[in-house]
């Protein structure tokens, strides 16, 4: 036989609060309904109390009790990133010879060396010449030409006049780098002269 379940009212049960906590203030016994963290250090543990000893906590609380000036200013600068770990841009793993030849063959103005991990000017102090040592011949004569991508026969011959009198070996008394650079710049007009010509 089947026995009948027994009907229960459930307007007329009170509902039972098993989670009901105590005041931790000493002395108090009332119910403690607003929680409050241990200490600084157990942020995520808490005490609970009623609402006039939490009123009373919270008065009192002062989370930096204890520290420096310079201690509570390095916590505040912490926390405008989390109290998370940062890098320098130059530090991170993307910025490595590869990424540079993939994504930077464009020349940038980095005036503050974010690429290059230089404090100011960027590049490193690097010559044009090995800015442009693993790039494409055509972007390499451009950097060497100081002259953007695309740039007229115009501005290329213009560019390339005023590097002819500034390393011509009669203006640097022979000077060995001078020469050295003066080859680089020819190579660097006709390889873009002859691009201009097959375009």
């Amino acid at each position: 036989m089947s026995q009948a379940k027994p009907q229960i009212d459930i307007n007329s049960v009170a509902p039972v609060d098993t989670d009901t906590k105590r005041c931790s203030w000493a002395g108090c016994h009332e119910a403690g309904e607003f929680k409050a963290p241990l200490s600084r250090d157990n942020l995520r543990q808490y005490q609970y109390f009623c609402l006039e000893h939490i009123r009373q906590f919270n008065k009192a609380w002062n989370y930096f009790e204890g520290w420096s000036r310079d201690e509570i200013e390095a916590y505040q600068r912490a926390d405008l990133y989390w109290h998370r770990r940062t890098w320098r841009p130059a530090d991170r793993e993307a910025f490595t010879r590869a990424w540079r030849e993939a994504i930077l063959n464009e020349r940038i103005d980095d005036p503050f060396g974010f690429v290059d991990g230089d404090e100011a000017g960027g590049d490193s102090g690097r010559s044009d010449e090995e800015r442009a040592n693993s790039l494409p011949d055509e972007r390499k004569a451009e950097i060497i030409l100081k002259v953007e991508p695309g740039a007229s026969e115009e501005h290329i011959k213009h560019r390339f006049k005023e590097e002819v009198k500034i390393h011509h070996p009669d203006a640097n008394g022979g000077d060995k780098e001078a020469e050295e650079r003066l080859r680089l710049v020819i190579w660097a007009y006709r390889l873009l002269s002859e691009k201009k010509q097959e375009i």
